[in-house]
């Protein structure tokens, strides 16, 4: 229970702080409005956080540990190449609206993180890029795919999906679901897999990959 607790208040944290420093900034944003926004004490806050720097930290590195994950995860299905593609399109798109506000933060100032949490976001960036080469790689080695460039591909595709954070709007005309398969028909129409969306589609909503 009071493990629990604990993990409540510090998601508590990261979620005030997170829309804080999406709304003002993160230079603009003390620890006093913090503190206030959550009616604690600044004492409190110092018992899960070193201090500002390090909820940053914890903000900029959560989205891309859990797209890390998706990836990692998906490598390992037994999903031909399309099929992977398509998984790690939908899944990622995913993980970029529910996070949109952290992506965007990351963006705007990740300048304000310590070396070594730059590191390790750098670290991570370049794991989720090359398992998604690898799985490029595969599909051009089986005939399944047809790019120029793999690297510039997935660099490109990952690119695109994690743009969305600049325009998405959760109260916009097009619902996550709708985004989501757009970005598997444009991501499988970059690896020259367009005919085959409907096809992986279907067969990602039947094994509850989507």
């Amino acid at each position: 229970m009071r493990d629990d607790v604990r993990e409540f208040k510090r998601a508590l944290i990261i979620r005030t702080a997170a829309g804080l420093f999406f709304t003002q900034g993160y230079a603009r944003t003390k620890l006093d409005d913090l503190a206030e926004r959550l009616s604690m004490s600044k004492a409190s806050i110092y018992d899960h956080f070193t201090g500002k720097t390090q909820i940053l930290s914890t903000i900029c590195e959560r989205s891309v540990e859990m797209s890390l994950d998706l990836v990692q995860r998906v490598a390992v299905t037994p999903l031909d190449p399309v099929g992977k593609i398509a998984a790690v399109a939908h899944g990622f798109t995913g993980v970029v609206l529910d996070n949109q506000q952290h992506i965007a933060i990351h963006a705007r100032e990740q300048s304000h993180l310590p070396e070594d949490s730059r590191i390790r976001i750098n670290e991570m960036q370049r794991a989720f890029d090359g398992i998604l080469t690898g799985i490029i790689a595969d599909g051009i080695a089986d005939g399944s795919l047809r790019v120029a460039d793999v690297r510039v591909t997935a660099l490109a595709m990952a690119g695109m999906i994690i743009w969305a954070h600049s325009w998405y709007r959760p109260d916009g005309r097009i619902a996550p679901a709708r985004i989501a398969e757009g970005m598997v028909r444009n991501a499988l129409a970059m690896v020259g897999a367009e005919a085959e969306a409907d096809q992986v589609l279907a067969q990602l909503r039947f094994t509850g990959l989507v």
